[in-house]
């Protein structure tokens, strides 16, 4: 309020006070300015519509003046507005395994009532089992209350809300479980790591099945590879686990291999898992044959001199040969005559311990004087 004096001096100073009325004590006026202000937060009633404030100038004569006034003040009826959170639903990933982990901050604006003000709580929590889990303080910090495994609970849900002396408000929160890659995979190999092989199985022949489990949630798949006592015979394809045969395989020379089989998943960090493939080859009966020199033969062609020393090569089994049975070897068994008979006709048997048996004929008898009979013609096997 303003007032004025036309004294000068000290008689024109004027001061300002507020005279006892209904509801004076609720407000104050500066004695120099005559600035009323409010007392009081929130205490004015707008049910009374109005508050009648008498105010009082006195000058500073003497004998002083005064001069009064009422002031009405209106109350105009303020409407709150509760509180709003800044998402209806929050979206949030949180890592599994891991304790006292902050989840998010939950923000809410309210245009009468200051943050420090707002209350925040968690009201549920889908699946109800994990109500524990999580801790949401009054500021709207929300934390998890112990450990989440990934691979019992890959997301919950989680209903807040938000209040002050007016009203609330309600959010959802969707928190997902991110897996930690903590298992390493198991193998399944084939007849429980053991197979046998004939020794005359093809190349890219089927040797074995392997796979893999992991228990991790969110692994996506696995890698395979050999990295030792394969020695160049068996591959395996590295994304089926499927083992064959790439080297021909001589059980003569190597009878079992212990082959270790690997595999990685594809998690961060990967994993990696190991299992042993033992393969055992089995003798392949192969039915012997007659070689001369390096070829394989049907028949022998060659010729014996008349004049042959008795027990002297070559030899096979009528009256005049006779064939060794282990070492092959075919000698003279008595003199030969040209003039009464130049040519044999003889029958040799060979077979492995499986009976397999092959034939072959030899003849022809070579006069006195002829040329001598090679190395060459010499009947010789194996099995």
């Amino acid at each position: 309020v303003n007032a004025t004096d036309e004294d000068e001096g000290a008689d024109g100073n004027i001061t300002f006070s507020l005279l006892p009325s209904v509801g004076s004590d609720l407000f104050s006026i500066d004695p120099s300015t005559g600035e009323i202000s409010l007392n009081c937060s929130n205490c004015l009633d707008p049910r009374r519509g109005t508050y009648d404030l008498i105010i009082q100038a006195k000058d500073g004569g003497s004998p002083s003046f005064t001069d009064t006034m009422a002031v009405p003040v209106k109350i105009k009826q303020t409407i709150f507005a509760p509180p709003k959170f800044t998402h209806e639903v929050y979206h949030v990933s949180v890592r599994e395994n891991q304790t006292a982990q902050f989840v998010l901050q939950l923000l809410a604006s309210d245009d009468d009532t200051p943050r420090s003000e707002l209350n925040f709580f968690l009201v549920q929590v889908n699946p109800k089992t994990a109500r524990n889990l999580f801790v949401i303080f009054p500021n709207g910090s929300v934390y998890v209350n112990g450990s989440i495994d990934a691979e019992m609970f890959n997301y919950f849900e989680l209903d807040v809300s938000v209040s002050d002396r007016h009203g609330s408000d309600s959010a959802h929160v969707i928190v997902n479980i991110t897996d930690v890659n903590e298992f390493a995979p198991v193998l399944n190999i084939t007849g429980q790591g053991f197979v046998q092989l004939p020794e005359n199985i093809g190349i890219a022949e089927f040797v074995a099945a392997v796979d893999a489990k992991d228990d991790d949630v969110s692994n996506d798949g696995f890698s395979f590879f050999l990295s030792a006592g394969a020695d160049g015979k068996f591959v395996i394809d590295a994304n089926t686990g499927t083992i064959t045969v790439s080297g021909s395989l001589d059980r003569k020379r190597q009878s079992e291999y212990n082959i270790t089989v690997n595999v990685f998943d594809h998690g961060v960090p990967p994993r990696l898992g190991s299992g042993n493939l033992v393969v055992q080859v089995k003798d392949s009966n192969r039915a012997p044959y007659f070689t001369n020199g390096s070829a394989t033969v049907s028949d022998y062609h060659f010729y014996v001199l008349e004049n042959l020393t008795v027990g002297e090569l070559p030899n096979g089994s009528s009256s005049y040969f006779s064939l060794d049975k282990d070492s092959g070897n075919l000698t003279l068994s008595k003199p030969l005559d040209y003039e009464k008979r130049n040519e044999f006709s003889l029958k040799a048997v060979v077979s492995d311990n499986s009976l397999t048996i092959l034939y072959i004929y030899s003849h022809d008898i070579m006069p006195l004087g002829a040329k001598t009979a090679t190395a060459s013609d010499c009947l010789s096997f194996w099995t």
